[in-house]
């Protein structure tokens, strides 16, 4: 519990000035932002709990889970429905903790019985896929579900899980021990389709890596950053060792395309203890742009102005996140969308 408490809840205490400056010297802004709209916390599905996950589906609506249940919302923050229901019978998911689209259905990652459900808009049940390990996160890519994995099964960092034939077909990328101890924060990772293949960044590189329809994988692009630099995991078996490396290194979170360039969002700087909690005044988030075989950093933002990292989603090349503050008392949650 305590890997899962730290892996959200320090994003929303990030209290990073506008005027500071990340690590690599470049100033710290607030996220620039459009405002989507205001979640409604109670609709008629109930009392939203604590958010997992987070998927913009079209322009007129986006998927949303908590610990429990799966809601679909409308552009302007109204709940339309509940989608699926919480259980351990068939179709049934038990702690859902990533939702994804493919524009079409939302899928959902029940956690507790390892399973795949995919829904459409009206809530009925297009399909279900067992899989044999907890994940990081996933795609659905046509027939396949691409999966983000958590390191745990084997070193690949990619499997491509077929649909029809409901089993792991093949892998892809060997990863590092220090992608293995990454992995364990509660976040998004860097996952894109486009145009039939997969695209993917390891947690512990700015490294783009490109997967073809037959499943050969090959890097695109590498940037090499002062702010960015992962150090090498050693006795991190134990579990406050790893605790402690996760909050002193960076990791990746997403992957977009935009305008033909692919951009990646990674957190960025250190977090430390304090007597009552933990200091986040040098984490941030930084984003990058690949561009031929290396690419460049475009801005530094405070994690305060952001929100958290489990909560992103690419829709058309743009990044929509939810951004979380409580007003008297009260939980509000912001759909905005990351102008860049």
């Amino acid at each position: 519990m305590f890997d899962k408490w730290i892996t959200g809840f320090p994003v929303i205490l990030c209290m990073v000035l506008p005027l500071s400056c990340s690590d690599s010297g470049m100033p710290l802004t607030d996220a620039p932002h459009e405002e989507i709209c205001v979640l409604e916390t109670d609709g008629s599905c109930g009392m939203l709990g604590r958010l997992n996950s987070l998927a913009v589906i079209d322009s007129d609506c986006f998927a949303i889970c908590d610990e429990t249940q799966v809601y679909l919302y409308n552009m302007q923050g109204k709940q339309i429905r509940c989608i699926g229901q919480s259980g351990n019978a068939g179709y049934e998911y038990n702690m859902p903790t990533v939702v994804r689209t493919d524009g079409k259905d939302i899928y959902v990652w029940s956690s507790m019985t390892m399973k795949f459900l995919a829904y459409d808009l009206q809530g009925k049940v297009t399909g279900e896929y067992g899989y044999s390990s907890a994940i990081r996160d996933f795609i659905p890519c046509g027939d396949n579900i691409a999966v983000y994995t958590n390191g745990v099964r084997d070193d690949m960092m990619i499997d491509i899980y077929s649909k029809s034939d409901k089993e792991i077909k093949g892998g892809a990328w060997n990863t590092t021990e220090e992608h293995k101890v990454l992995l364990k924060w509660l976040s998004s990772a860097p996952l894109l389709y486009d145009n039939g293949n997969i695209y993917s960044v390891p947690q512990d590189k700015l490294e783009l890596v490109r997967i073809d329809k037959a499943g050969k994988a090959a890097s695109v692009s590498t940037i090499r950053s002062d702010s960015f630099s992962v150090s090498e995991s050693r006795n991190t078996r134990n579990r406050q060792a790893a605790m402690k490396y996760r909050l002193d290194n960076p990791y990746t979170v997403l992957l977009a395309k935009k305008g033909g360039s692919f951009f990646l969002l990674a957190s960025e700087g250190v977090y430390s203890e304090k007597d009552k909690g933990m200091d986040d005044s040098r984490r941030y988030y930084t984003l990058y742009k690949f561009a031929g075989h290396d690419g460049k950093r475009l801005m530094s933002f405070s994690c305060r102005s952001f929100g958290y990292s489990n909560l992103l989603s690419e829709y058309d090349g743009d990044i929509y996140y939810i951004h979380h503050e409580i007003i008297d008392g009260e939980d509000v949650y912001t759909l905005n969308r990351l102008k860049y």
